[in-house]
């Protein structure tokens, strides 16, 4: 698996809040926190998608599992 760096631009006030909160919550660098929330916000939101395409909305009929799966890949 191959690595892309990125450079973020982000308000010295963030930047403050963010380094006292990963020290406090045990991660070992701002990079480290990062790529945690990255992953969690990937993550539960393509499951979010996907229970959305797989139930429907709104009392619509649903995908099928399958369908979900393709509609996902798709994006």
């Amino acid at each position: 698996m191959g690595v892309n760096q990125i450079s973020l631009a982000i308000p010295q006030q963030l930047y403050a809040e963010s380094k006292n909160y990963y020290m406090e919550y045990g991660y070992k660098n701002l990079q480290e926190l990062l790529l945690d929330l990255l992953r969690q916000r990937v993550l539960f939101d393509k499951i979010r998608r996907y229970r959305q395409l797989e139930l429907g909305l709104e009392g619509k009929k649903g995908m099928s599992q399958e369908e979900a799966i393709r509609k996902l890949e798709a994006l």
